[in-house]
């Protein structure tokens, strides 16, 4: 049976794979998977981000990565020349709404992963981090900092090199430095 292309992308943020699992490995399913949201996110006039948004904020999925997975795909969907507005919109979108998917630097650091895996570090993937970074109260940044110190190769001070975050305030900066 052939599925629309929505569902397929729903199925993907909820399960993290659109077919059944007991033939094939996960990670090809996902692979698999992974294209169809790359085909959507391409499509023009697509709602992608809002529907990650809206399962991610939701805790419909048990789990975040999916969810991150296709925000990283549609900040990288299409190459960098690429002067359509829709891509360049849900490109845009995708960056914005990184504090938003990204809620623990744990997601912040497998976001940075699957983005580092698809395409460079430009400027728009070096303001979204940065601005995940200082959206955060001085707290809550310390709490982020001393309790996920490292995960999957990132640690916060190499994803501070590569963002070059500017503080608003001196107790962001201390958290910081």
């Amino acid at each position: 049976f052939e599925t629309k292309a929505e569902t397929a992308v729903d199925r993907f943020l909820l399960l993290g794979t659109d077919k059944p699992t007991y033939y094939a490995s996960a990670q090809t399913l996902t692979r698999e998977a992974a294209g169809a949201v790359e085909a959507y996110a391409a499509s023009p006039g697509n709602d992608l981000v809002e529907r990650i948004v809206a399962v991610s904020e939701a805790g419909r999925a048990p789990k975040n990565s999916p969810a991150l997975l296709a925000l990283a795909i549609a900040a990288s969907v299409g190459d960098q020349s690429t002067r359509s507005k829709s891509v360049r919109d849900t490109r845009s979108k995708a960056f914005a709404a990184l504090p938003r998917v990204a809620r623990t630097s744990t997601h912040l650091f497998e976001f940075v992963e699957y983005l580092d895996s698809m395409r460079g570090w430009g400027r728009a993937p070096r303001r979204a981090v940065a601005e995940w970074y200082t959206s955060k109260t001085p707290d809550s940044l310390a709490y982020q900092a001393v309790k996920y110190r490292q995960r999957n190769g990132w640690t916060h001070r190499d994803v501070l090199r590569l963002a070059h975050p500017t503080a608003t305030s001196e107790e962001q900066n201390a958290v910081l430095e």
